[in-house]
């Protein structure tokens, strides 16, 4: 038995450098994996139309989108952006879908009203002429009653009838929605 290391030649110093720089490598790719290419993350929301609180979002795959799912999509201006709206283009919104294609989407001296493919009326709030901060709002989407187009979805908030939804920047195509949500934790 042998107290004391012997010392290592040249090619097995180099074999085991190599097997160590074999395993970082493979490990850092797993944690990047892991990170990034799994089919969820989660996201923090702090706006009044949706609870706030901490979500898991399931990014988008095949599946087909419906009516009540809470979902992520980015966000593009359908104005000038300043000073119209504190939001940059690409900022991630929550929202639920409230239409889907086929339904039908009316507007009436800003009341806004949905006529889904079953029949069914649902009203979905009024839009506001200013903001809660007396800022006059620029813009708001017109609905007449057409069907609303494949691949396009309403958006509202939970219950606030202050929510900043698709009665302002109107329809959202798919490609922009990045994945449905599931409340972990809200306050």
């Amino acid at each position: 038995m042998t107290l004391f290391r012997k010392n290592k030649t040249a090619p097995e110093s180099l074999g085991r450098t190599l097997r160590l720089f074999a395993t970082g490598l493979a490990f850092g790719g797993l944690l990047v994996w892991t990170f990034l290419a799994q089919p969820y993350r989660l996201i923090i929301n702090y706006t009044a139309s949706e609870p706030e609180g901490l979500y898991l979002l399931h990014r988008l795959g095949a599946a087909a989108l419906r009516r009540g799912e809470l979902v992520s999509f980015r966000y593009e201006a359908p104005w000038p952006v300043p000073p119209y709206t504190a939001y940059p283009n690409g900022t991630g919104f929550l929202k639920r879908i409230a239409g889907q294609p086929g339904d039908r989407v009316t507007s009436t001296h800003g009341r806004y009203v949905l006529t889904t493919t079953d029949g069914q009326t649902v009203s979905l709030g009024t839009a506001l002429t200013q903001t809660p901060l007396g800022v006059p709002v620029p813009y708001r989407a017109h609905y007449r009653g057409a069907p609303i187009p494949a691949g396009h979805y309403y958006m509202v908030g939970d219950g606030n009838p202050e929510s900043y939804d698709s009665r302002y920047y109107g329809l959202i195509p798919r490609s922009r929605i990045t994945g449905t949500a599931q409340p972990l934790w809200t306050w």
